[in-house]
Formats: structure tokens, C-alpha cells, sequence
């Protein structure tokens, strides 16, 4: 089943208009764009779900731009539950687990007790989606999680850098 739906998620990128090397705040926001497509994918992976994203630059101004994020779900049947909520739980799953972890790196937390809680918060997320009745969940990879987390991060040090 595919279903699609409009993320309220965008990203805007502020800078100097006369910013040296402006290629450096290209390079960082499509790889900031691909870490926030992987961490979507990484959550809809773990109830058997897929995203086809679709990422369009928005409002290309002087000093600024902003790309909008949309997406498909793509439901596999394969491990999916009788009587299973519907593609609207998965959706808010998803955007919620991720909101959660790019609060994470906003507040810039980096600890394994600090990683481990944000696990801890995904938990609570799946179960109260009731995505457990829904799909045979294994826990969230906390190593896979580190790996996209730093994706993430690493892309907004490089804006910090002049290089």
C-alpha cells in the first residue's frame, strides 16, 4: 500500500550573502537533506515500512534557502498484524521519532545515557502508536542510531567552518 503524505518538516538555511566559498553550504545541506532522509528511512524500516522521499528547494532567496520535505509511505504486508492501525500512526511515528532526535542534536547531547534515553523516548513513541500490535517491532539499532545522529551533526559543523 502507498500512501502519500506532506511533511510538515523544512529546513532553512541562513547565511551571509557574501559568504566565502558558498559551495561549502551546498555540500552541507544536501548532506544535512540525505541524514534526515536516512533517519527517516531508519524509523520506517523498523515497522516494516518504507519512504520514497521527494526534497524540493523552496524560496531561494539572497541569504537563505529552504528545502521542504515530501514523502510516501510504502506499507509492506510482510510482518504486518491482523486488524493493524492504520498508515496514519506510522506517519506520526515517524515524524515524531524524528522531531525527537533532531531536538537531541539541537540540544547537543551526545552521551550514551544521553543516546540511550532518546531510545528510551523512541520506545514510548512506538508504544504509544501501538505499533507493536501492529507489526512484529524489534528494538532500534542504538549503534544505527549513533551513526545517523552523527550524519546529521557532522553536516552542521562543516556550516560552522570556513573551509
Amino acid at each position: 500500500m502507498k500512501k502519500e503524505f506532506n511533511s510538515n518538516f523544512e529546513i532553512k538555511l541562513d547565511f551571509e550573502k557574501e559568504a566565502k566559498n558558498p559551495s561549502r553550504l551546498f555540500r552541507s545541506f544536501a548532506e544535512m537533506i540525505e541524514g534526515i532522509n536516512d533517519l527517516a528511512f531508519f524509523f520506517a524500516q523498523s515497522v516494516n515500512t518504507s519512504v520514497k522521499s521527494n526534497t524540493i528547494l523552496d524560496d531561494i532567496e539572497k541569504g537563505s534557502i529552504l528545502g521542504k520535505f515530501w514523502n510516501a509511505l510504502v506499507i509492506s504486508e510482510d510482518g504486518q498484524i491482523d486488524n493493524a492501525t492504520g498508515s496514519k500512526q506510522i506517519e506520526k511515528y515517524i515524524e515524531e521519532s524524528r522531531d525527537e532526535t533532531l531536538k537531541f542534536i539541537a540540544d547537543k547531547k551526545s552521551s550514551v545515557e544521553d543516546l540511550d534515553n532518546l531510545k528510551t523516548t523512541i520506545s514510548e513513541i512506538t508504544d504509544e502508536k501501538k505499533l507493536a500490535e501492529t507489526f512484529s517491532y524489534p528494538e532500534l539499532g542504538l549503534l544505527k542510531l549513533a551513526h545517523k545522529i552523527n550524519t546529521i551533526n557532522s553536516s552542521t559543523e562543516k556550516l560552522n567552518k570556513n573551509v
